[in-house]
């Protein structure tokens, strides 16, 4: 359950990493680099999430539906 719950966890913040990065290139117009940062941020996120992922099903924690 805890896995579940972590899972859930790093969605709700890539999701918030690339609504502020949205912000940022409405707001901003390309004159800063903070739109840069935070989907740099979203990509480790995702990155992050697909390695926790792995582990949890090489680990038996996640079990994927069969073909």
């Amino acid at each position: 359950m805890h896995f579940k719950i972590i899972v859930l966890i790093i969605l709700a913040v890539i999701l918030i990493s690339l609504g502020i990065s949205f912000y940022f290139i409405i707001k901003d117009n390309g004159q800063t680099n903070r739109a840069v940062k935070t989907l740099s941020w979203c990509l480790l996120l995702c990155a992050a999430l697909l390695v926790f992922l792995l582990i949890g099903v090489s680990r038996g924690w996640l079990i994927p539906p069969g073909i």
